[in-house]
């Protein structure tokens, strides 16, 4: 999310940066002055490329910012994440042939006494919802999912 803020500031300094860049070629009238063509020519390029590069990055931090995307995710919270939604989904059909129609996705991931916690939310394919925690414990290779009575242990 800090990546995403850090764009759009990025992004809206270069449009300020580009606007007051005209606005001070700008005379009483209205209109640009430049001392020749080639520096008309060259500071309409360059403002236009440092316009189109900060629409960018405004577009881009503001999906950032608003999907709190982590395009540096820690790898070990991939693994774990990947893992409890299949271990979920495993673990909450009441028939293995369902396991397909089971639909897992991640809601939020942290790190909790030596172990990465994953709160799995499911959707059943006859519309049962929920959500589940699951701990993944990679140095003991363990993956569980705690029970309502210790559960608050795991927890934010």
């Amino acid at each position: 999310m800090i990546i995403g803020i850090l764009m759009l500031f990025v992004g809206v300094a270069l449009w300020f940066w580009t606007g007051r860049r005209e606005f001070k070629r700008t005379n009483s009238s209205g209109v640009q002055e430049f001392s020749s063509y080639s520096s008309a020519a060259a500071s309409r390029l360059l403002e236009l490329l440092s316009n189109l590069v900060g629409l960018v990055l405004v577009i881009g931090g503001g999906l950032i910012a608003y999907f709190d995307v982590d395009v540096f995710r820690d790898p070990r919270m991939s693994r774990a994440t990947q893992a409890c939604e299949e271990f979920v989904a495993e673990s909450m059909v009441s028939k293995p042939s369902l396991v397909d129609r089971m639909r897992t996705y991640t809601l939020d991931s942290w790190e909790r006494s030596g172990a990465i916690v994953v709160d799995v939310g499911y959707k059943e394919a006859f519309g049962d919802r929920g959500t589940q925690l699951c701990v993944y414990n990679e140095a003991e290779g363990t993956l569980s999912l705690p029970s309502p009575f210790n559960e608050f242990k795991w927890r934010k």
